[in-house]
């Protein structure tokens, strides 16, 4: 993606001016690219509006403006850039669902160290869970001992003792 040097939104906010797609081995080219200077970066766009505005994507960029110049045949220029995924500020539950064998997952913004669960509704009787964390510390599988009555409840997901979100099991 590019956008003139001097737009300073345009990456978080807005569209790019050009856009191109790379190949399978990580090259780009870009298209009928108006003389003048950009921002380059690439992103992979996990929900495909073209903006950096999710926590689990990659982002790569220059670390200033680049001027377009026509393609050399014979020796073109190269810029490279390099993926990564910045590390998020703040915790938070990123994707949740149940699986075929009735877990609870939790996909985290960070590692956890402590998951728990309240139930917000729940009358009479008590279901515990049993936690099962990923190698990585950033997913969590929620065992409960009844299924039961989990559909009607409404229950408050904490990590490391912070309420993150309150959520439906289903």
């Amino acid at each position: 993606m590019a956008y003139p040097a001097d737009d300073t939104t345009g990456f978080t906010q807005g569209r790019p001016r050009y856009l191109t797609r790379t190949g399978a081995r990580g090259e780009f080219l870009f298209h009928h690219l108006a003389p003048g200077r950009y921002q380059v970066y690439a992103l992979r766009d996990k929900n495909g509006n073209l903006r950096y505005d999710l926590p689990n994507e990659e982002v790569a960029f220059l670390e200033g403006p680049t001027e377009a110049r026509p393609l050399d045949t014979l020796g073109g220029r190269s810029l490279d850039l390099w993926l990564f995924r910045e590390h998020p500020r703040q915790q938070a539950i990123l994707d949740h669902s149940v699986t075929e064998n009735g877990a609870w997952r939790w996909v985290f913004a960070k590692p956890v160290n402590e998951v728990s669960i309240a139930d917000l509704a729940r009358r009479g009787g008590r279901t515990t869970w049993r936690m099962e964390v990923s190698e990585g510390r950033d997913t969590v599988l929620a065992w409960p001992s009844d299924t039961t009555a989990l559909d009607a409840g409404e229950y408050e997901v904490s990590a490391d003792d912070v309420a993150l979100d309150t959520l439906k099991y289903r």
